[in-house]
């Protein structure tokens, strides 16, 4: 899908709002059970809303994009909650406000990006709801050199190493990891009600870190409390260990989620970090569990847009005829630029080992009835 979106300095047209409604309505149709994990792609991500809800208030984007110049993928996981007003729409409005705002600070620092874009998204909810609803959010910017991760809720991100041995690098917000923190012993029947989340209003204060990248760096994992809550740590740990791949991981959360009864909504989203795949991509794409999206920002281009756009050129990648006259005329550039190629058809990928080679599969709902079931006890 392409979408293309005005920025501000086009006559009357206000950037902010317009990418805003974009996403949110992107956002709407991404809402059912899907796992992508696009072909020669280091990810993979997916949503499911389980057994017992009766709506996904679960989100999880990966958007790749440019920042200060260079190539950045930008990993969000959200988590409306149901306990409150709206868990979904709460959910909508923080991601689209997140993403719309990342994606107008292509010239900010990595914290900066995702501290103003938290920011916005946390005012933004606040302002519909005042404190009666809101979202608990993880967000991880992947730069050439490092990693910056915010959260505020109960979202996890986990980093795995070369022992594929999953660590939990965030902290949650609820009241039973403060308990633990302190080293405090939890009462029997203690929960885990959320101490502050996007869309608390003022006093939110986001966790914010940054890590540089270690050749011992394998992947990263973020997740939803309906996966991590699920089941046990050591269950966690053998699944994220025995899963060759990004898609394997994400399949297989979900699945065993609904086999341990799917209580709740569940979304996962899985990198690969040592991937030699280039992340690099000349105008910015977004990656939902049930398709992708393109943003063709008019209006205003960075330098390396501007290298690499042309913006006479069709859809069809035939050349229009000022850039015909141009060639006949003998006048040319001094690189030509390339031809905006045709976007493919939205297809689900499964990841295959790096030997074997990779054939495309139907986009299937997160395996129910087909999936093989426990024995009963």
């Amino acid at each position: 899908m392409l979408m293309e979106v005005p920025q501000r300095d086009d006559p009357g047209m206000g950037s902010r709002p317009n990418l805003f409604g974009m996403i949110r309505g992107w956002l709407a149709q991404s809402q059912g059970a899907g796992v992508l994990a696009p072909q020669g792609e280091p990810f993979a991500l997916g949503t499911d809303p389980g057994l017992v809800r009766p709506e996904n208030q679960d989100r999880a984007v990966v958007a790749r994009f440019r920042l200060d110049d260079q190539p950045a993928v930008l990993s969000i996981v959200c988590d409306g909650m149901g306990g409150m007003s709206d868990g979904g729409t709460c959910a909508d409005i923080a991601v689209a406000t997140f993403l719309s705002e990342a994606l107008q600070r292509s010239s900010a620092s990595p914290e900066g990006l995702l501290l103003g874009a938290l920011a916005a998204a946390n005012d933004a909810v606040y302002r519909e709801y005042r404190g009666h609803g809101g979202a608990a959010v993880a967000a991880v910017l992947q730069t050439p050199a490092d990693l910056h991760i915010v959260n505020a809720g109960d979202v996890r991100v986990y980093l795995v190493d070369e022992s594929r041995t999953p660590v939990l690098l965030t902290k949650d917000d609820t009241v039973v990891a403060q308990l633990a923190e302190l080293r405090r012993q939890v009462a029997n029947g203690a929960r885990g009600e959320l101490l502050q989340f996007v869309g608390f209003g003022p006093d939110m204060v986001p966790h914010h870190q940054a890590r540089a990248f270690t050749r011992a760096d394998r992947a990263l994992i973020l997740t939803t409390d309906g996966i991590h809550e699920a089941m046990e740590e050591r269950t966690f740990r053998s699944l994220v260990s025995a899963a060759p791949h990004p898609a394997d991981v994400v399949t297989r959360f979900l699945t065993l989620t609904k086999w341990l009864g799917g209580k709740d909504n569940a979304s996962a989203i899985a990198i690969r970090l040592n991937s030699t795949t280039k992340l690099d991509h000349p105008w910015p794409q977004m990656f939902g569990p049930n398709g992708t999206v393109e943003l063709w920002l008019s209006g205003r281009e960075n330098a390396r847009e501007r290298r690499h756009r042309q913006p006479e050129l069709p859809l069809d990648g035939q050349r229009s005829r000022s850039a015909s006259h141009q060639k006949s005329s003998g006048h040319s550039s001094d690189a030509a630029a390339p031809v905006r190629p045709p976007l493919p058809a939205v297809t689900i990928e499964s990841i295959a080992a790096d030997s074997s080679p990779k054939e495309p599969a139907t986009r299937q709902p997160v395996p129910d009835e087909a999936s093989p079931k426990p024995p009963e006890s």
